[in-house]
């Protein structure tokens, strides 16, 4: 099958184990996401596929997830992981060929929409409800992070939305296929993180140079850069990295081969990228947070990654991540601000009625 529309027909009429696999969600180069349906149940889950033509490296990755998700298992902002498996299945071609095909799949709890389409109409939304999700995102890559996990391809479409009772809205972080546990051993060539792994839009300028590291550190750092963009798409609905630095594959090869030769870019000089971004976030935010919100997107995502972290009170304990308990506290008291704000418009607005 060469074409995606054919594979994901051919994969929206299959039983894969006990799941019927119904609408087409979603998907990338090598998979695709189907709403499905438990055949005793009813339950309504989702199955993402992992297209039988892959190469090693994606089979890897969808392993990887598999076991990452399954160490996650019941984290309250981690999609969780229901069930996972392999499937024979028999592909029809020609006019009487047919093939046996194996294909894997993992089942995981199903979503109510991604994060991504919220930034599309982010005026829809209040920045306290903006906020509270980022929050839930932050609580995810903080429980990821206590078990020694980081997830290297942050942006909004990887983050997943849920309605609880009561109508709230929850965002669990998703989309563990390029995450890695830092207990393991590194899967590729140390040189080959460098520039990371994710989606180049939204990937930290340490990457975008050739400069990143196999290392906690390093990795959390760049974790960090991610949160903050995903603040950064919440407020502006602009990738932050495609805006400032507009990269490039084929400039990402050129910071390589110059790092192979000890040319190494001072990642300060690239501030100047972001000042014009950083503004135009500052004016989307409401009075009470522009100098506290301004203040914390400039920290995540300054170019220089150690400049990311508090001055003080963070530390890797034996090399191991300790968590991100001081981002929640930063963002429960933005959320607080706003509230406050609006409780004490609303007192004037009633003072200046009577």
């Amino acid at each position: 099958m060469s074409s995606p529309d054919s594979w994901n027909d051919f994969l929206a009429s299959l039983q894969l184990g006990q799941y019927q696999l119904h609408n087409y969600l979603g998907g990338g180069q090598f998979g695709r996401v189907f709403e499905a349906s438990h055949v005793s149940s009813g339950d309504r889950v989702a199955v993402k596929v992992l297209l039988p033509n892959s190469e090693l490296p994606a089979i890897a990755e969808f392993d990887r997830e598999r076991s990452l998700l399954s160490l996650l298992h019941k984290s309250s902002n981690v999609v969780d992981l229901v069930d996972s498996g392999s499937e024979k299945v028999e592909l029809q071609y020609g006019a009487s060929g047919a093939l046996l095909i194996d294909l894997k799949y993992h089942v995981l709890e199903l979503s109510n929409e991604c994060l991504e389409v919220l930034v599309l109409c982010r005026d829809k939304i209040t920045w306290v409800e903006r906020l509270t999700l980022w929050r839930g995102v932050i609580l995810g890559v903080h429980q990821m992070h206590l078990k020694q996990i980081v997830h290297r391809d942050m942006k909004s479409e990887n983050c997943l939305l849920f309605v609880k009772p009561k109508n709230i809205t929850d965002c669990k972080v998703g989309d563990l296929g390029r995450a890695r546990d830092l207990r393991e051993e590194a899967i590729v060539r140390p040189e080959d993180y460098f520039v990371g792994r994710g989606d180049m839009r939204f990937a930290p300028p340490e990457f975008v140079f050739a400069q990143g590291e196999d290392s906690p550190r390093a990795h959390m750092l760049a974790d960090l850069y991610g949160l903050g963009s995903i603040l950064f798409e919440l407020g502006t609905g602009q990738a932050l990295t495609s805006l400032t630095l507009a990269p490039t594959r084929s400039q990402v090869t050129h910071a390589f081969m110059e790092r192979q030769q000890g040319r190494i870019v001072d990642l300060s000089s690239v501030r100047k990228n972001y000042k014009l971004a950083f503004e135009i976030f500052e004016e989307e935010l409401p009075a009470s947070l522009k100098q506290h919100g301004a203040a914390l997107i400039r920290q995540l995502c300054d170019p220089v990654p150690s400049e990311r972290l508090p001055k003080k009170g963070i530390s890797l304990d034996g090399g191991n991540l300790s968590g991100l308990e001081w981002l929640l506290r930063r963002t429960d008291i933005l959320i607080r601000t706003v509230k406050t704000e609006k409780v004490k418009s609303r007192r004037s607005s009633l003072r200046g009625v009577s």
